[in-house]
């Protein structure tokens, strides 16, 4: 796994999560969510069903999968290895063939897409680093970034990012103008927020500023809310 930390100087609120991390069980956060908080959330996403397509229309090469705000990396490791007892909480109420794969929830066990994926994920913490590292090849994250993900130069384009209640739920303006960047245009996000503390509309407003469009939500306005979004 390939390590990279930010120089970076830590706002009060980033400084905050690192101090609270190192005395709390790695829970508290939940950093140690899977990916099944993604697919069976507030808007379910069939994650694997996705990634498959854009694998299978990518010329070369594996495809560029970020979570902002991976905690240990149980989810990204989750995409690797594959999960099994899934089912969704709903169904698809449409013609089935146009649906995009996105939208056609797992019934079961989904395989995993090592060797289809190049995973990278950001946090806080050189503790979740070492907890990720024990993950045995090829089933590890590939690359992690240690610090504030809106002050990291990022060298590269995503064909998929994810945040689940992770850094753009805390610092979501700065995060998802990070997001609205490094996403490569015309590919898909799913973001969890906190609408509940905010305007309604806020974060609509936030993606047409940082060139994203919410292609599907879910949730709460006032609590948590899922979005499914696209680099236009």
């Amino acid at each position: 796994m390939e390590v990279r930390t930010v120089s970076a100087s830590l706002s009060d609120r980033h400084t905050h999560f690192m101090e609270f991390d190192a005395i709390a069980p790695y829970r508290t956060y939940r950093v140690d969510r899977g990916i099944h908080y993604l697919l069976q959330g507030l808007l379910p996403f069939n994650v694997f069903g996705h990634l498959e397509s854009v694998y299978q229309r990518k010329s070369n090469g594996k495809v560029e999968v970020l979570e902002g705000g991976c905690g240990v990396g149980a989810a990204l490791e989750d995409l690797k290895t594959g999960v099994g007892h899934l089912t969704p909480n709903f169904e698809v109420k449409s013609d089935f063939i146009n649906v995009p794969p996105w939208k056609r929830l797992p019934n079961g066990y989904q395989p995993g897409l090592v060797g289809k994926i190049y995973t990278t994920g950001v946090t806080l913490s050189p503790r979740h680093v070492d907890i990720a590292s024990r993950v045995k090849e090829p089933f590890g994250i590939d690359e992690m970034v240690v610090g504030p993900i809106e002050q990291h130069n990022f060298q590269k384009e995503y064909d998929f990012i994810f945040d689940l209640c992770g850094a753009a739920f805390y610092f979501p303006e700065e995060v998802i103008a990070v997001y609205g960047r490094i996403l490569k245009r015309g590919e898909l996000g799913f973001l969890r927020l906190l609408a509940g503390a905010n305007e309604p509309g806020y974060f609509l407003t936030l993606f047409y500023k940082h060139n994203l469009e919410s292609v599907d939500k879910n949730g709460s306005p006032k609590g948590q809310m899922d979005f499914v979004v696209q680099r236009v």
